[in-house]
């Protein structure tokens, strides 16, 4: 659960720029620093230095960009993260991600490619199609 990495993460000191819960809905596009949760639906771009949560009651369409990308809830578009993305157990993802490091939780849904760069196996980065067994 995303509550448990932000207890972790609260005591490494990193920065809360903000958060968008429920009821709010955001077309456009989004720039922030340090950590941001979103809750709430969004149509557009969101980028952060820093740690991009989406709760378990986001839906998002779009593209993501961040250090770290944690996803529990909906995610329609691409991922782009410089660290690591989580897909939590509760999340539905369709699109593509780009990163060295992806999690996928037990239950997830993910329905799309992930592109990891392939420092062991030369300069060309790896293509994984995932497609969840699980149809909703």
């Amino acid at each position: 659960m995303p509550w448990q990495w932000l207890e972790k993460r609260e005591s490494e000191g990193e920065d809360w720029t903000g958060f968008l819960e429920r009821g709010v809905r955001l077309q456009g596009d989004l720039a922030t620093t340090g950590t941001f949760r979103i809750n709430s639906a969004v149509s557009g771009r969101i980028s952060s230095d820093g740690t991009l949560i989406l709760g378990e009651q986001a839906e998002v369409e779009g593209e993501l960009e961040g250090r770290i990308v944690l996803i529990g809830g909906k995610f329609t578009g691409t991922v782009r993260s410089a660290e690591r993305v989580e897909i939590q157990s509760s999340a539905v993802v369709q699109g593509d991600i780009y990163c060295p490091c992806v999690s996928i939780g037990v239950g997830a849904i993910f329905h799309g490619r992930c592109h990891m760069p392939a420092t062991v196996h030369g300069p060309e980065p790896i293509t994984i199609p995932i497609r969840s067994a699980t149809q909703s």
